[in-house]
């Protein structure tokens, strides 16, 4: 029995985007595992409820998957010791870092928590592979000196941009970075779950507003600096469409969690949305998703989708939804490019003059950017297959050594 560790994702997420990290890994490995006919369980090292893994369990048609967790404490020495002794009894580490936190643009104290359990891969000696993931940038010194070093020893390191990959290129030497896309551009979703969004024959915009973005949490010394007032840009966009016959505006939130809950009331989306709601009463609010396919399901149902949130905009190009990234960072654009996809909009160098723009442009124009997401489904699909085919690798692996003990 192969036992494989999952780091850096959670199913019960309020962030869906880290959620279907969560889910689309165990769809990836448990596709591989299959085919392979190899006996495996799970181990997610994260914060969980049991009934988003039945749910999910039920959902990928993995019942007689065992599917544990364990949540990590990195306040004592003790459960440090605990933790360490976790990572020993798994065969592999599969770690993604939540997409884009292997970098120091959340702060020092959120990058270092996230090498902790890397360098117990390393001094554990447990076989370990960086998933597709954006790596830097890093801005501090003491972020360069752990995180070379733990790529370089990874037994495989896959990027999900080539902006990535390049960057290390010139950090990392000997060391072969595969350029895969990120997994979840594989997540299931079911546009018949919020059929009722079909009947309106209005053209239906989706627009994703980021309460992280609205709280102003970054800072310039984190290497992330708006160009504009973030929500002064989402009230010019929503009255620039109003003006538009036959439209119907949909508030899609990413970050979902309890209006009560204190520790993520900077991050919820929902909190954004109803104040929106607020003063625009004709705009519609999707409901408070429960996982991200349900956030996918919505998403799908769209004709345009304007998204602050990444993994948002990876739900809405990958169900065939005209997609328009509102980008606070660098890994947009790498992800974006890396699919053939131009039309992501940098809101770390344009004004609210020139957003409005290209925002109107690309609605004005979204019959014909259509094609374009078609084309990039295609090259997603061949980017998927090498990210297949790398865990593939590392599974297998990791089933030999297995074999051996």
């Amino acid at each position: 029995m192969l036992t494989i560790g999952l780091f850096g994702c959670e199913i019960s997420s309020a962030n869906k985007g880290v959620a279907a990290l969560a889910v689309a890994q165990l769809k990836i490995i448990n596709d591989i595992c299959s085919d392979l006919e190899i006996d495996y369980n799970i181990v997610i090292f994260s914060n969980e409820q049991k009934e988003n893994i039945t749910f999910t369990r039920n959902l990928l048609h993995i019942e007689n998957i065992q599917i544990d967790y364990y949540e990590p404490s990195y306040r004592r020495f003790s459960s440090l010791k605990q933790l360490y002794k976790k990572i020993k009894n798994i065969n592999l580490a599969i770690d993604i870092t939540g997409g884009d936190s292997f970098s120091d643009i959340y702060g020092v104290k959120l990058f270092f928590r996230a090498c902790i359990h890397k360098l117990f891969f390393i001094i554990s000696k447990t076989k370990y592979m960086l998933a597709p993931q954006t790596y830097g940038p890093y801005y501090h010194l003491c972020s360069r000196l752990i995180a070379f070093p733990i790529i370089k020893k990874a037994n495989i390191v896959i990027s999900r941009d080539k902006k990535s990959r390049d960057y290390l290129a010139d950090h990392v030497k000997n060391t072969n970075i595969i350029v895969g896309t990120d997994v979840a551009f594989t997540l299931p979703y079911d546009n018949s779950m919020y059929i009722k969004n079909n009947n309106s024959e209005k053209l239906k915009i989706g627009i994703n507003v980021s309460q992280l973005l609205c709280s102003g949490m970054f800072s310039a010394k984190d290497g992330i600096s708006l160009n504009l007032n973030y929500m002064e840009l989402i009230n010019k966009i929503i009255e620039n469409i109003l003006l538009i016959d036959n439209v119907e505006i949909h508030l899609i939130p990413h970050v979902v969690d309890s209006l009560t809950n204190e520790n993520t009331l900077k991050e919820n989306d929902c909190i954004a949305n109803r104040k929106i709601k607020e003063k625009y009463p004709d705009i519609v609010c999707a409901p408070d998703f429960k996982n991200p396919i349900e956030a996918k399901s919505y998403i799908s149902n769209m004709d345009i989708f304007i998204g602050s949130r990444m993994h948002a905009t990876i739900a809405a190009i990958s169900s065939g939804v005209v997609t328009i990234p509102i980008a606070y960072s660098r890994k947009f654009k790498g992800l974006f490019e890396n699919v053939g996809y131009k039309y992501t909009i940098d809101i770390t160098r344009l004004s609210i003059e020139e957003t409005i723009k290209y925002v109107m442009k690309y609605i004005n124009d979204y019959k014909e950017i259509k094609l374009d997401v078609s084309q990039a489904e295609d090259i997603i699909k061949n980017q998927l297959k090498t990210v297949y085919d790398s865990y593939k690798e590392f599974i297998l692996k990791g089933a030999e050594s297995n074999e051996t003990i």
